[in-house]
């Protein structure tokens, strides 16, 4: 059997493309995608995406199911963003299922979190129906909103005190 010689040329051309190769793949690797898995597209229209980015993770029960891969206004000029989740072929989701774009850490790092629905499974390019999760500073405003409302009412209680003591202790009534 005869063995193949390669010229100087054809074997710089080799590696170019070999190194290329491994660029490409290595590029992809950094943004978190694998082409060689195997994942199904699904999308969410969010009314404001809060601070969300693509390479965010999509998570299930805490676990990493996929990635945000693309976000992009709705073609209805509704001003709608539409996120598309890359999620693993392995993992079923329901057609009713939510995605609700979550904080994952208290610096503010979003994920989106899948809550599976019950009805049928969902197919490649379906949508998802869309939540937002409240931040902290919501949760405390509504928290703290009775309690504001009632110190208001008390200062103003205060005040009317006030009103009718001064009133009383006048320079008139003084003397």
């Amino acid at each position: 059997m005869k063995s193949i010689k390669l010229n100087r040329e054809s074997k710089i051309a080799l590696i170019f493309i070999f190194a290329l190769v491994v660029f490409v793949w290595g590029i992809n690797f950094l943004k978190g995608s694998d082409l060689l898995q195997k994942t199904r597209r699904f999308y969410a229209d969010y009314d404001n995406v809060s601070g969300l980015m693509t390479a965010n993770p999509v998570l299930l029960n805490g676990f990493r199911i996929g990635l945000v891969t693309d976000m992009y206004f709705t073609d209805d000029k509704s001003g709608k963003v539409r996120v598309e989740l890359t999620i693993n072929k392995d993992v079923i989701i329901p057609k009713n299922s939510r995605a609700r774009i979550i904080n994952s850490d208290l610096l503010g790092s979003k994920a989106v979190q899948i809550i599976l629905g019950d009805y049928g499974e969902a197919k490649n390019g379906d949508l998802l129906i869309p939540e937002v999760q409240a931040n902290l500073i919501d949760e405390v405003a509504t928290q703290f909103t009775p309690i504001k409302i009632k110190a208001e009412s008390i200062l103003t209680s205060i005040d009317s005190i006030v009103s009718s003591m001064s009133m009383i202790f006048n320079n008139d009534t003084k003397e």
